[in-house]
């Protein structure tokens, strides 16, 4: 049985710390999972593409980036959620 725990905090990773150089293989599993997971309901739901947006189509002041972030929630469930980069918003968008 899963235990609540209370007296640790885990930190948001990026796609580079969750997956790419991850040295622990079950961690890096289960953050796969997730993202797997994350990126077919986005297709799903057709919330999503991975067509790249053609630099000459688009105002590039209209273009938030956007990146994955990585997560362990109660009970140690794996999360990953696709953010935009809200930091990199300008006024005019």
């Amino acid at each position: 049985m899963n235990e609540i725990q209370t007296n640790h905090i885990y930190e948001s990773l990026n796609y580079y710390k969750a997956i790419t150089s991850n040295s622990d293989a079950i961690e890096k599993e289960k953050y796969k999972e997730a993202y797997n997971k994350e990126t077919s309901q986005r297709l799903k739901m057709e919330t999503w593409n991975t067509n790249p947006i053609k630099s000459d189509t688009v105002d590039k002041n209209h273009i938030i980036n956007s990146m994955f972030i990585f997560t362990v929630k109660i009970y140690c469930k794996h999360k990953c959620r696709l953010v935009a980069r809200g930091d990199q918003q300008k006024p005019q968008t």
